[in-house]
């Protein structure tokens, strides 16, 4: 389906051919249980996305060598995971041990090294720029790591060259027609596009009065819904929008709105609407969130919630955050530190868990250590843009009285 048709012309100086290397080559992003490929194209003008290969499923030296030829690539450049200082560390020897697996196997292919600090999450930022949620990026994040490593390694390692660069997109073609001229060009050409046609769809190099954004729905069902230590109500429909808009290379605003109503013998119904604004820093991310309810419930109170956030990566499957909120409602504090780890069964397929603990202050009258909370989902996605996700979930109650509870569930998820 054509989402949007762009066609565009710039000029100014940059760098569209290697010097010393043939075109086209490989970009590999290494990891402990998957191995993101990239490729240039045969002028050295762009990368784009090839596959992910699982290390469970496939021998991953085989499979690069089959790449290697379907692509008739003539090197490899390797992402090299440094410290903040330039030196290496136990993930680089591990890549170095790839290099030298790959090296052996592979005797005449040179190999050349970059730097793949934060580029999983630039990567991440440019899906979600495009519209891409955190589910589905997850089975193209490594090859959109690849990407990076292979054009900012592209971009350093070539001489200036003068041409005019006029391009045509929608959602599965790209045409570029090239002539000489002086000092043109279009770099974000080359940086945009290879994640573009990653997630194939229709893009523009340059965003002209125009604000990247992706809208989700999420709706499902929950047997119980159970919330900081507190079981609500049971039988719980809930419905949810939410959208990001970027606003410019740093900030980002998320929004949107919940209903929720309880069919059980609980008489429960909140409406929620919320805000988020947060910048992204390497594998740090930090904001400010507020949220209002509006409640019919015999344990809460309608009122507004705010108060900061961060979250770091750890790496590519684990994060942890904290937040502190102040609920105008409760006239108190909670507090919760959580940890989110992911684990990627196929391309369309992946487990989540997130574990949490809170502490609360003067919260509904409870003060201290309250509940630790824990949820374990499964997500398919159907297609690119839906995926559903079964759920099951447990409520530890540390405070007297907070609840012990199992509860379970289903979401289905569609992104526009």
């Amino acid at each position: 389906m054509l989402v949007q048709i762009k066609c565009w012309a710039t000029k100014h100086n940059d760098h569209l051919m290697n010097a010393n290397v043939t075109h086209p080559v490989l970009g590999i992003d290494f990891g402990d249980a998957r191995i993101g490929i990239a490729a240039s194209d045969a002028l050295g003008i762009m990368a784009h996305p090839v596959e992910t290969i699982h290390r469970t499923q496939v021998d991953p030296v085989s499979r690069i060598g089959e790449i290697l030829r379907l692509r008739s690539a003539t090197a490899l450049v390797i992402g090299m995971p440094l410290r903040l200082d330039g030196s290496e560390g136990t993930a680089a020897e591990k890549v170095r041990a790839f290099a030298k697996q790959l090296a052996e196997a592979y005797p005449r292919v040179p190999q050349y090294f970059a730097d793949e600090s934060f580029s999983t999450m630039t990567a991440a930022g440019k899906l979600r720029e495009a519209g891409r949620n955190a589910k589905q990026q997850k089975a193209i994040i490594d090859q959109a790591a690849a990407v990076e490593i292979l054009q900012s390694w592209m971009d350093r390692n070539a001489p200036e060259q003068d041409y005019w660069w006029t391009a045509c997109a929608d959602a599965n073609l790209f045409v570029f027609i090239s002539m000489s001229e002086s000092s043109i060009t279009l770099r974000m050409l080359r940086t945009a596009f290879p994640l573009l046609l990653a997630i194939s769809l229709s893009a523009s190099a340059e965003v002209e009065n125009e604000i990247p954004f992706g809208v989700e729905v999420v709706t499902g069902f929950r047997s119980d819904l159970i919330e900081r230590g507190f079981k609500l109500g049971e039988n719980i429909l809930d419905v949810q929008l939410q959208s990001e808009v970027t606003l410019n290379n740093e900030w980002t605003l998320g929004f949107g709105a919940l209903q929720a109503t309880a069919s059980g013998s609980s008489a429960y119904e909140e409406s929620r609407g919320f805000l988020q604004l947060y910048r992204e820093h390497g594998a740090l991310r930090y904001g400010w969130t507020a949220a209002y309810r509006d409640v019919q419930s015999d344990i809460w109170r309608d009122g507004w919630e705010t108060g900061p956030y961060f979250s770091v990566a750890l790496n590519d499957d684990v994060a942890a955050g904290m937040k502190m909120l102040y609920d105008h409602g409760a006239q108190g504090y909670y507090i919760e530190a959580n940890l989110t780890w992911s684990y990627l069964l196929s391309e369309k397929s992946f487990l989540t868990f997130d574990g949490g603990a809170g502490v609360v202050a003067d919260y509904y009258g409870r003060d201290g250590l309250h509940d630790l909370n824990a949820r374990l989902a499964y997500t398919y996605n159907v297609a690119k843009n839906v995926s559903f996700s079964p759920f099951v979930g447990a409520s530890l109650g540390i405070h007297e009285s907070a609840v012990d509870q199992i509860y379970s569930g289903i979401w289905f998820e569609v992104t526009f």
